[in-house]
């Protein structure tokens, strides 16, 4: 009786450790493994209209004024 016993309690121990033990961590080689992030000059490569100015560039008014209204206007030539 005690040899059944203790074989059931070394079959349940067994089967709990695996139960509780960690997982595994990943390798080394396995991030190793990733590929690199693009840099920008392979960035602006590929995608060369997100570097670019557009057609007409920014002109600021030389002078603008306020209605009472809240509507902006601008008195000069751009």
């Amino acid at each position: 009786m005690r040899f059944l016993m203790i074989a059931v309690i070394v079959s349940v121990s067994g089967f709990c450790t695996g139960a509780f033990a960690q997982p595994e961590l990943p390798s080394v080689q396995a991030e190793e493994a990733q590929p690199a992030p693009p840099t920008q000059s392979d960035i602006v490569r590929q995608h060369p209209s997100w570097f670019s100015e557009a057609a007409v560039p920014y002109r600021p008014c030389p002078c603008s004024v306020v209605f009472p209204n809240g509507r902006h206007a601008c008195l000069g030539r751009p």
